[in-house]
């Protein structure tokens, strides 16, 4: 059934919707060196490993992880919760996909900027600003502004081998971009997951707990 019912977060309206299928190393504080016997002081704090442009448009932000337990060529039976999305910015949210059993195959849920701003900082500290595929499409018919720099137009298509997919979505009022990456299902994204539970916490951690149970 996840064959055919895939994730795609973004706001409503946002042309996209659902679709079929399916670091930077943080520097540490440097110090000037002391003038006329000046006391030193740090001369920047310890950088964000999330970049400057997600910050900037943290209101627009939605966040989607996605866990495809079976290979793109192999129908999932479910049951069991395959994504999670999460929106800072109020949206018209679907109802949930059922497996046959009726149990929801997907959680849509509302996060505050602090929630988002550490689950960013979780995928940064992971390397997933480094290592993501830079999409976009359009936030309104004959955008003004040309596409973000260095951004393919459309989606990727999907990795074939089981994984976990992860996507952040922000926005202007040209222009959804959107940075996607995947990790194996393994140690790595166990723990990836397991740190994303910890810094979302209540129902958003608990609906993440319900994504690792899945392999």
């Amino acid at each position: 059934m996840l064959a055919a019912f895939a994730l795609v977060i973004g706001a409503a309206g946002d042309g996209c919707g659902r679709r079929p299928q399916g670091s930077e190393t943080s520097a540490g504080p440097t110090e000037s060196a002391p003038t006329d016997g000046a006391s030193t002081e740090p001369a920047s704090q310890t950088e964000s490993p999330v970049p400057a442009e997600i910050l900037a448009a943290l209101p627009t932000c939605s966040i989607s992880v996605t866990v495809y337990p079976q290979g793109a060529d192999v129908d999932d039976p479910g049951p069991g919760l395959r994504n999670v999305s999460l929106y800072v910015p109020e949206t018209l949210r679907e109802p949930p996909g059922l497996w046959s059993d009726g149990t929801p195959v997907n959680a849509d849920l509302g996060i505050d900027e602090d929630t988002a701003r550490r689950l960013l900082e979780v995928l940064g500290a992971h390397g997933f600003f480094g290592r993501t595929a830079r999409r976009h499409s359009e936030a309104r018919p004959s955008p003004a502004a040309p596409p973000p720099p260095g951004s393919t137009a459309g989606l990727p298509e999907r990795v074939a081998e089981p994984n976990v997919e992860i996507t952040v979505r922000v926005h202007d009022e040209d222009w959804h971009s959107m940075r996607i990456a995947s990790w194996p299902l393994d140690d790595e994204a166990r723990m990836l997951l397991q740190e994303l539970e910890q810094a979302a916490g209540g129902e958003t951690g608990s609906a993440l707990a319900q994504l690792r149970a899945t392999f």
